[in-house]
C-alpha cells in the first residue's frame, strides 16, 4: 500500500489492531455541494513476490514523479560537487 502521487494533498495511515485506515489530509479545505477534487493516486496490491510489488510501487511512483536531472550538475552530497 502507499500514495504514489503527492499533488496537493497529505496522505497518511493509522495503524491500528486489525485496522489500516487511510487517509487524505485535505487541510481543512471544504468541499462545496456538487464540487469534486481529484484526490492523490493510491496503490493497494498484494502478492507473493515482494520484488514485483515493490517494483509496481516504483513504476506508479515515476509516472506521477519522473525523475528531473539537470544537465551537467551532479546531485548534492555526491563526490566532487
Amino acid at each position: 500500500m502507499g500514495f504514489t502521487s503527492y499533488w496537493q494533498f497529505c496522505g497518511k495511515f493509522f495503524v491500528r489492531e486489525g485496522v489500516i485506515d487511510v487517509v487524505v489530509d485535505a487541510e481543512n479545505l471544504e468541499l462545496a455541494p456538487g464540487e469534486r477534487w481529484e484526490l492523490e493516486e493510491f496503490l493497494c496490491t498484494t502478492g507473493e513476490d515482494r520484488e514485483q510489488l515493490l517494483a509496481e510501487l516504483a513504476s506508479s511512483l515515476t509516472r506521477n514523479h519522473p525523475t528531473r536531472l539537470l544537465p551537467n550538475r551532479r546531485p548534492a552530497g555526491v563526490p566532487g560537487t
